[in-house]
């Protein structure tokens, strides 16, 4: 059989001053002195964020220049002064010309345009004689409005004076007190000698009345000129 043991008054006594001791510690560890915790009785790594109160670490706790972009939120740290332009880039070498493109299709031609202000007029007759009185020397005449004209003038001259003669034929226009010559033709004739005669010429004017004009060089030479024509014909302009 087991003996049961019991103990003396003397351990409970004992035992009771342990437990008290203990207790004793504990109460000590919880209620520790201020500034009584120092770098040293903190284990590396040991406070976490968890163990900080809302609002403990401010400014003053924190070492100048230690603090990173990276420690603080998207969208608090504000935006630095824009830095300077950097250099002007060099410009880069110019392409090679490209190939010419084809040519163009030919448009379609336009309207034609008005006539222009164009009208002969002929004056003519089948023979016509020249003498001595001034009236004989114009042959053909014609009465024209202002405006720009070119002419012509034909005929066949026979001299009928008797002796060798000259003859001149002129298409003239009165200007003024004087007379235009427009275009002229010297023939020298024997006598019953023909030839055929052609002027030319071309005007500008405000309206007159222009002849064919046929004379002799030392005015008493006869002639008879055959189927004399005058032709008149009105341009756009004469330059």
């Amino acid at each position: 059989m087991f003996k049961t043991l019991r103990p003396s008054p003397a351990m409970v006594v004992a035992v009771t001053a342990l437990v008290a001791s203990f207790g004793g510690t504990s109460y000590a560890a919880a209620t520790l002195a201020k500034n009584s915790v120092s770098s040293t009785q903190i284990r590396n790594s040991g406070v976490k964020s968890a163990d900080l109160a809302s609002n403990a670490v401010t400014s003053a706790k924190v070492k100048n220049g230690t603090l990173l972009a990276a420690d603080f939120k998207a969208g608090q740290l504000p935006a630095g002064p824009a830095g300077p332009a950097g250099p002007e880039g060099k410009t880069g070498p110019a392409g090679a010309v490209g190939p010419a493109g084809p040519e163009g299709k030919t448009g379609p031609a336009g309207p034609q345009g008005p006539i222009g202000p164009s009208n002969a007029f002929i004056a003519e007759k089948a023979t016509h004689n020249v003498g001595i009185p001034a009236a004989s020397h114009t042959v053909l005449t014609e009465t024209l409005a202002a405006g720009d004209y070119t002419f012509m003038a034909s005929a066949g001259i026979e001299n009928t004076s008797g002796s060798d003669g000259e003859f001149t034929c002129a298409i003239l226009e009165p200007v003024g007190d004087l007379t235009a010559t427009l275009g002229e033709v010297v023939v020298s004739l024997a006598d019953n000698q023909k030839a055929a005669i052609s002027v030319v010429g071309a005007t500008h004017t405000d309206g007159a009345t222009i002849e064919l004009n046929c004379d002799s060089t030392d005015g008493g030479q006869f002639a008879t000129v055959t189927e004399p024509r005058l032709i008149t014909t009105r341009v756009g302009k004469v330059d």
